[in-house]
């Protein structure tokens, strides 16, 4: 997967005009300012919440949107605005292809993480019970971390040590028309990319089966068990004349109804994780790797609206959480109402 925000880190020639090039710059300054906004506060609101170890996965994210909002997007204005002549120092270019490239493959381990553990959850229930902790997410995030720079930095390293090209001259890019084993790194990360999307979307329908056979087995245990306290019920009536039963009964019909709402935030956050990215993240994709492994014609268009778009699902990931998960408004409420 290319997912490289500036036409130039593609080694594509760069055909847009200084307008284009501009218009870009404002695009993904508004995009930048927007999502630091909605990660940063929702990152907040996870510290006003208790925390499990499915929210160690989200803070992950965020933590990773936030890095790159921070590093990437405004080095990636600041080379658009120049038209793509790097006016920064060496130091500050490493800085930001390490941050544009290893960022941008990491957010589809960061994702696949979320998708997996739900995985597990509905595949494994007992043993996700016992052994899913908040240390082992961590472990997890810190594994996914390793595995993009594993797969970049190779890649990163040959061109800050053999291959860069002047930056005063071709601008701040990562050398991929030259030579033959950065082409074939490229079309690596490429590839993997457009299977961990493609993963992504296999695994939901097997979640969705798997919960839906788990809702109906909680469904038919509820009627079971409501059934049992409506013949206790029926029975206390007939001896000490009263109603007492009905209030526990209702008592109990509550409970249950929090616990189910509760296991279900996290299936109802992947489905619109999932569908997000299949609209946002599936044309980028799509795009740079026909671009890397067939012949066809760069459009520097089509480049630009392709790779604003990845960056829309950004500004997406927080408030798909904040639709998802109640815990989360509860959070923001009780803070905004501190506040006002």
């Amino acid at each position: 997967m290319d997912v490289t925000m500036d036409t130039d880190n593609t080694s594509a020639p760069n055909t847009t005009t200084p307008t284009e090039d501009r218009e870009g710059a404002v695009l993904m300054g508004v995009i930048t300012a927007a999502a630091l906004f909605t990660n940063t506060f929702t990152l907040i609101l996870f510290t006003k919440v208790k925390l499990n170890s499915f929210d160690i996965y989200l803070i992950n994210l965020l933590i990773v949107n936030l890095l790159y909002l921070v590093i990437a997007c405004p080095l990636d204005m600041v080379h658009r605005l120049h038209l793509f002549n790097w006016p920064l120092s060496d130091i500050t270019c490493s800085v930001y292809l390490y941050t544009l490239w290893t960022l941008q493959y990491l957010l589809p381990y960061v994702h696949l993480l979320i998708s997996f553990s739900r995985v597990w959850a509905v595949a494994f229930p007992v043993h996700y019970s016992r052994t899913a902790t908040i240390s082992r997410s961590v472990g997890l995030c810190a594994a996914v971390w390793l595995l993009a720079h594993v797969i970049t930095l190779p890649g990163l390293l040959l061109d800050e040590w053999l291959y860069r090209r002047p930056i005063n001259v071709y601008g701040c890019q990562v050398n991929l028309d030259t030579v033959w084993s950065q082409k074939i790194w490229l079309q690596f990360l490429q590839i993997q990319g457009a299977m961990c999307e493609a993963l992504l979307l296999l695994v939901y329908p097997y979640i969705r089966f798997k919960k839906r056979q788990r809702d109906k087995l909680a469904n038919a245990r509820q009627n079971s068990r409501m059934g049992s306290e409506n013949r206790s019920r029926e029975h206390m009536q007939l001896v000490a004349k009263n109603h007492s039963g009905e209030c526990h009964s209702d008592g109990s019909m509550a409970a249950t109804a929090s616990k189910s709402s509760q296991s279900s935030y996290a299936f109802l956050l992947l489905t619109l994780l999932t569908f997000s990215l299949f609209l946002l993240w599936t044309p980028n994709i799509a795009y740079f790797l026909l671009l890397s492994v067939a012949d066809i014609p760069y459009d520097p268009v089509v480049a630009n609206v392709v790779i604003l778009l990845f960056n829309v699902q950004i500004i997406l990931d927080p408030v798909l959480f904040f639709l998802a998960m109640g815990h989360l408004r509860t959070a923001a409420s009780d803070m905004l109402r501190k506040v006002f």
